[in-house]
């Protein structure tokens, strides 16, 4: 374990380290200043109305300077490209003399720990709840699968069946009762997954178009039930629980009379936070499967990161750090941008190394290891 904890010491070291020596390239190489242009370029750049961009200016003026240069010494196309360069030139040279007066300081330093804060918060926020989504989603789909009962479908047809036959006017009505319940929740199902599979992007301008207020509570709302991030990380636990309670150990467990009757789980016992099954094999089962499912939490972390970032840059959520790196990076302010970039890459060795500590606890603690 020491050793995994002194190679993460060492990658953020050299991290840290190579992105000081970018710093110092880029602010080398970032230093232009505007030279001196030919002095009719100078003297056109000048002139505010003029856009030689536009067809009807860039002709107008082609046939003005052919008709009062006409020994120029650049062809006149030319000279209107060197114009649209000079004047791109002044305003790269307006943003990086900006970027420099805003530089880095101690107030800018402590808006950026700010929102670094709020960041990592929503990020364990959203860590938790999709790691509490993804076993309880996972375990209940599997119990729901041993209980073997028909698919909604398959109870909507049986239902039918029985309302569009000749059976008593109870039973009909009864069929009837149960066919608006199952639609309801087929329903419900497909909002479901239509939500969980979507883009967040998609699901915020479906919801709201102004993201300045209470965005903390939806930023961890389209974290956890957008991207495809929950029903990938439940689907794996389902996986995972399917594999195991084909072992061997299962059978052995069943032969030393633990009861293997899945119509004895009731829901409280899947939903609650600490999922108990006392005298049940589902309880090996699901305790040697969240270990193995520790192993997804470095997945997991990576995951969530990248997909906070992408949903506070399309979603320009002002104040936070996602928007703040793209701003930065628009205005090449280069020191914002690599402090924010190295403390995402931080966060992401701290929840690898989170996960290593927990595995090696889970195994010191199945193994009897701990007093070793």
């Amino acid at each position: 374990m020491k050793q995994k904890l002194v190679e993460h010491a060492y990658s953020v070291l050299f991290v840290g380290l190579l992105l000081v020596i970018l710093s110092f390239i880029l602010h080398v190489t970032g230093r232009s200043e505007l030279g001196t242009p030919d002095p009719l370029i100078q003297k056109l750049s000048e002139i505010k109305v003029l856009r030689p961009e536009h067809p009807l200016h860039r002709t107008l003026l082609l046939e003005s300077l052919r008709t009062y240069y006409p020994h120029q010494n650049m062809n006149t196309d030319s000279l209107i490209d060197a114009v649209i360069a000079w004047r791109r030139q002044e305003v790269l040279a307006d943003i990086d003399a900006s970027r420099k007066a805003a530089g880095m300081s101690f107030s800018k330093f402590g808006e950026l720990l700010s929102m670094y804060g709020s960041f990592v918060f929503v990020f364990i926020v959203v860590m938790f709840l999709i790691y509490y989504g993804a076993q309880t989603l996972g375990l209940f789909q599997f119990v729901v699968d041993k209980r073997r009962r028909p698919s909604l479908w398959q109870s909507l047809y049986i239902s039918g069946r029985v309302f569009f036959s000749k059976a008593s006017k109870a039973q009909r009505k009864s069929a009837l009762k149960n066919m608006a319940v199952i639609t309801v929740r087929a329903m419900a199902k497909t909002l479901f997954y239509i939500m969980v599979f979507s883009p967040a992007y998609v699901m915020a301008y479906s919801f709201k178009t102004n993201f300045e207020t209470d965005s903390m509570l939806f930023l961890i709302f389209l974290g956890t039930f957008t991207n495809g991030v929950l029903i990938t990380f439940m689907y794996k636990f389902y996986v995972l629980l399917n594999v195991e309670s084909r072992k061997g150990y299962v059978e052995t467990a069943v032969a030393k009379s633990l009861s293997r009757d899945y119509h004895a789980i009731n829901n409280r016992q899947i939903f609650a936070p600490l999922k108990r099954f006392p005298d049940h094999v589902l309880e090996h089962i699901f305790i040697h499967t969240r270990y193995q499912y520790l192993g997804s939490i470095k997945e997991q972390g990576s995951t969530v990161i990248t997909g906070l970032i992408i949903v506070e840059m399309a979603l320009n959520i002002q104040g936070h750090l996602g928007y703040e790196l793209l701003k930065n990076i628009l205005y090449r302010n280069w020191d914002v941008v690599l402090i924010i970039v190295f403390g995402i890459f931080l966060l992401v060795k701290m929840t690898e190394t989170a996960a290593d500590v927990l595995m090696e606890y889970e195994s010191n603690k199945y193994e009897n290891r701990n007093n070793a």
